[in-house]
């Protein structure tokens, strides 16, 4: 049985939806990614606590970089970021002691 052109063009029309879904989520992941810049977080390296702030996000890899006060930077993808954002409490103690 040979394919039809409305077959094709229904094929065609499937793969258009899958691209506009899949070109959509990137730029919803962009938008919400633009949210979390320069938001808070808290990781300990070697046993003690660093903030660190959300710099960037690279749309290809889908990942935060992070920026922490001894000069550490890294990757991190949203389940993470979520896990490591300050509290509100740390938040006001650390922009307390590089604001005095």
């Amino acid at each position: 049985m040979n394919s039809s052109p409305l077959n094709e063009s229904n094929k065609n029309d499937e793969y258009q939806g899958i691209k506009f879904k899949e070109n959509k989520n990137e730029l919803d992941m962009a938008a919400k990614a633009e949210k979390w810049m320069g938001v808070l977080v808290n990781k300990e390296f070697d046993n003690k606590s660093y903030m660190g702030s959300v710099v960037n996000y690279c749309g290809e890899t889908k990942l935060f970089q992070i920026d922490y006060e001894n000069d550490v930077s890294e990757e991190v993808d949203y389940q993470e970021l979520q896990k490591i954002v300050a509290p509100p409490p740390l938040v006001c103690e650390y922009l307390e002691r590089i604001n005095p």
